[in-house]
């Protein structure tokens, strides 16, 4: 080898690297923009029930002092049904009076309205009582076939269901 041959080499070795500068593109993966969905229909607010029981009929307290139901007769075919809905022997809602502490509508299963319940009228009774809102222990509710006294004493309902009338010949 002959010196220049090694200059070149040595000179070939000191030479530094050009540094390549090098770009990396993040590509972020993008999903494609879902199309517009369609607004979905307003739902009505849901409302908060009680169940009880009293003597082994059960009854969906529904209390309206606040708030009305539309269609109430409408409401007792749903929520009352054992298979689609809560299920339940009656509904009864609990509403404001100007002859009595309180007012009951009850409704049956299939949306009639009975003129009252005693086993409804002692839950009804238990509700306001454990809900507070009324510390009475002697109250009277308004029904359609009348107003009834009702009695608390304890965890004892009494409730005042008048004579029995009934349709004879």
């Amino acid at each position: 080898m002959t010196p220049t041959k090694k200059k070149k080499q040595v000179k070939a070795k000191a030479k530094p690297k050009a540094k390549v500068k090098t770009k990396v593109k993040k590509t972020l993966k993008t999903k494609p923009k879902p199309e517009p969905k369609a607004k979905p229909a307003r739902r009505p607010k849901a409302r908060q029930f009680v169940k009880m029981q009293a003597v082994g009929n059960d009854a969906i307290v529904l209390d309206c002092l606040k708030t009305q139901v539309a269609n109430p007769s409408h409401m007792a075919k749903k929520l009352c049904n054992r298979h689609t809905g809560i299920g339940a022997d009656q509904l009864m809602l609990l509403t404001k009076s100007r002859k009595a502490d309180f007012g009951i509508r009850f409704f049956n299963p299939d949306g009639s309205e009975p003129g009252m319940c005693g086993n409804g009228i002692r839950c009804i009774a238990r509700y306001v009582k454990d809900w507070g809102l009324s510390g009475k222990k002697q109250l009277t509710f308004e029904t359609t076939s009348g107003i009834k006294p009702v009695t608390i004493r304890g965890k004892m309902i009494d409730v005042d269901m008048g004579e029995p009338r009934m349709k004879g010949k």
